[in-house]
């Protein structure tokens, strides 16, 4: 992207037996316009051969340069985007997963983070594949309950809505798709590994909320801005997504968390224990899973609550956001 002086785009695109997606998301990849000025292929140690179909698919590939990154192990969503970010050089890092299908003028946002230099995590409009115009995320607000608001869920895109551009704060991107200012996230040491997958990205923008990094969602309905998403397309049956994601989430409240707010995780690791009491195996799992890594989220919080320099007051008061009924139509809420 950009090779008249203007800020250059990696795309790290992480696969985990996602064969089945190629087809399209490869395809989009190759019709972004902007275009990015390489993306980087990285398979995480996919089982099912389609690691090696992602290499062959990297060397005929049209557009931007495609370099394929395998890793020795499955390091995760964490570990395998870190990956992908270390094994680029752009001015911004654009995360993808292979389950997703990127509209040609996705990597617009650049323009408008270029704009807005106080945001260094920025999505798009996220819309389920299977449902095109039923929106899956246009970010995450926190509340006090130590759960979070998922903005626009199962709300309709209005037809021939042309504008204005939707511009919103969030307290975090969805990682399926998002940009990344590569100065924010590396100064904040990407993705924190510990977390393998979920909530992973949440802790990254909190993190840089924290020091100043502001994270958004932008999209221009005008435009071909958007993303499509199969949520979990890679999970095999029956996998357990509260496994990783209520250890994460209780994890990170911990460590960003003021003190004078740290009660607001009691909220939420009671209503853990209430979902889990039915299934006595999982909540010990999850009981575990903390006990062993809180020395450890110890020893993060206090460099992070020492070198912070926003309060919880700002993070859980973000500005207002625009009326979404601009954009979108139905209720907000309800089962993904």
């Amino acid at each position: 992207m950009r090779r008249d002086g203007g800020p250059t785009v990696s795309v790290s695109l992480l696969n985990y037996r996602g064969a089945r997606f190629f087809d399209e998301c490869l395809g989009a990849l190759e019709r972004l316009d902007p275009a990015p000025s390489e993306i980087v292929a990285v398979d995480n140690a996919s089982p099912d051969g389609s690691g090696a179909e992602l290499r062959a698919r990297a060397e005929r590939a049209r557009g931007a340069p495609v370099r394929f990154v395998p890793s020795e192990r499955n390091r995760g969503y964490a570990g395998g985007h870190n990956l992908g970010a270390r094994s680029g050089s752009g001015d911004y890092i654009a995360f993808l997963n292979v389950t997703t299908v990127p509209e040609p003028g996705w990597l617009s946002v650049v323009d408008w983070m270029e704009a807005h230099p106080e945001v260094g995590f920025a999505m798009p409009a996220i819309f389920h594949r299977a449902d095109p115009t039923r929106v899956e995320s246009l970010g995450s607000r926190f509340v006090r309950s130590g759960g979070f608001r998922v903005v626009g869920r199962n709300l309709r895109e209005r037809p021939g809505v042309t504008g204005p551009e939707y511009a919103s704060e969030v307290n975090s991107v969805l990682g399926a798709a998002f940009v990344a200012r590569r100065s924010s996230f590396e100064r904040l040491g990407g993705f924190d590994e510990s977390m393998f997958m979920y909530f992973e990205e949440t802790d990254l923008c909190w993190r840089g909320w924290l020091r100043g990094d502001r994270s958004a969602c932008w999209f221009d309905p005008a435009r071909p801005t958007r993303v499509r998403h199969t949520m979990h397309g890679t999970h095999p049956g029956g996998f357990d997504v509260a496994r990783y994601f209520e250890p994460n989430r209780t994890l990170s409240l911990f460590r960003n968390l003021e003190g004078r707010t740290l009660p607001w995780l009691l909220p939420q690791a009671g209503r853990v224990a209430y979902e889990l009491a039915g299934t006595p195996r999982r909540m010990l799992r999850y009981g575990w899973d903390v006990a062993r890594r809180l020395p450890d989220s110890a020893e993060r919080r206090r460099p992070l609550q020492r070198e912070r320099t926003v309060p919880d007051r700002r993070i859980f008061g973000l500005e207002p956001e625009p009326p979404l009924a601009q954009w979108f139509d139905g209720s907000e809420g309800g089962p993904d």
